[in-house]
């Protein structure tokens, strides 16, 4: 795709800035797709479903206790998994993003190098931000590209 004539290869990035005396925490959160890769690692859930002699399906058991549990815990892995995704330079001690059950550890990595649950609130914004932006951010996001644009041309 072609923007005002030029190629655009750059996803929507985001700095989140925490001030601090000896100097700022600075994340920068970028647009990412990830679903194939969150697929492959966490595949969809899938109901039991009730059969008939004939081995038909009958009916879908959505509202099964161990199927509900099982859906809201594969979507907060999904959220968990699209924040690493989505932090770009960061090395994580206790996250392998490989192994599903490690990707809760980031929140705790966040407390230990002095974030707040607040600004943990903050940077969670900033990155959803960054993969479905406000109106206002993508407006920031046009004025800022086509400045770019207008000193190439100068």
């Amino acid at each position: 795709m072609l923007i005002n004539g030029q190629k655009i290869n750059a996803p929507f990035r985001r700095e989140i800035r925490f001030p601090r005396v000896e100097g700022d925490i600075v994340f920068t959160a970028q647009a990412v797709a990830c679903s194939d890769e969150f697929d492959q690692l966490c595949p969809e859930i899938e109901p039991k479903v009730e059969r008939d002699l004939n081995g038909n399906v009958t009916r879908v058991l959505h509202d099964d206790p161990a199927y509900i549990k099982k859906f809201r815990e594969r979507g907060v892995k999904k959220f968990d998994f699209q924040v690493l995704k989505c932090l770009v330079d960061v090395t994580w001690e206790t996250v392998d993003l490989k192994d599903p059950e490690s990707w809760k550890n980031w929140r705790n990595e966040a407390r230990e190098i002095g974030l707040s649950d607040i600004e943990i609130m903050v940077m969670l914004n900033k990155i959803v931000e960054c993969l479905n932006p406000t109106q206002e951010v993508v407006e920031e996001a046009r004025k800022s590209f086509l400045a770019q644009k207008d000193q190439k041309v100068s």
